[in-house]
């Protein structure tokens, strides 16, 4: 039997290129999308019977839970679960209305807890599993005008230690991936706005590219990491870990 696998935000650069590698790797693989619906045809019919896209509201509990049960009616199990849906908030925390904080928080955080929460019972009866988190080395350094990003991830980091801490001992491993800078859509106008000032600060001098991050989930979710758990390791090229010098 094919391993199973959700990606929770997939139709983004990130998102699609860890659905690719999962798919390429064998893993029947599911992803939600919300708006990028050319982008879910394209990534099925690239792997077909591999990727299966399903529109999804991740800030809907219901919506996870059934995209989830839908999962585990048609695969019978769960092995792996990887969170990194994502949107960031970019107005200076005055102007930052309620409505906006609500729509980051419960994009980026509560759709982890929705996920976790559905798909955890599955992985307890098989007595196996792997959880990746996908937050962000703004989750460890804070912004101006991304208090809400940045509070959203650092929370992903707290809860991924947490949750890796209570479920070890059922064989299921709960790690977190956190991307510095990634030439990203999303990531075009802080290229722009701070991109070279930023790039200065980055030992490596450059910014990552998705393959690097799916580079990274391709290892931890493997049996080589099996002894890794509860950890938040960092793709950033060094940015904000080390002293740059020229």
């Amino acid at each position: 039997m094919n391993k199973a696998a959700v990606v929770i935000g997939g139709s983004g650069a990130i998102g699609s290129e860890i659905c690719k590698r999962l798919a390429s790797e064998n893993y029947n693989t599911y992803f939600t999308y919300l708006r990028n619906q050319v982008s879910a045809s394209e990534m099925e019919q690239a792997f077909p019977g591999y990727l299966h896209g399903v529109f999804c509201d991740v800030r809907n509990p219901e919506e996870v839970e059934a995209f989830i049960d839908r999962v585990k009616k048609e695969c019978g199990r769960v092995d792996v679960l990887i969170n990194c849906a994502g949107i960031s908030g970019e107005s200076l925390f005055v102007n930052k209305s309620v409505d906006e904080w609500k729509q980051v928080l419960e994009t980026n955080l509560f759709s982890v807890f929705y996920s976790c929460k559905s798909v955890v019972p599955i992985m307890l009866e098989q007595y196996s599993g792997v959880i990746i988190n996908v937050s962000s080395i703004l989750g460890t350094f804070g912004i101006p005008g991304m208090e809400d990003y940045c509070a959203s991830k650092s929370a992903i980091i707290g809860f991924t230690q947490s949750l890796a801490s209570e479920v070890a001992r059922f064989g299921i491993r709960v790690n977190c991936i956190s991307p510095g800078m990634i030439d990203t859509q999303m990531s075009v106008g802080a290229q722009k706005q701070i991109g070279k000032s930023v790039k200065k600060l980055i030992p490596c001098r450059e910014f990552g590219t998705a393959e690097n991050v799916a580079d990274l989930m391709e290892f931890m979710i493997s049996d080589k990491a099996s002894y890794i758990n509860g950890e938040n390791i960092l793709v950033g090229g060094g940015l904000g870990r080390t002293l740059p010098v020229s």
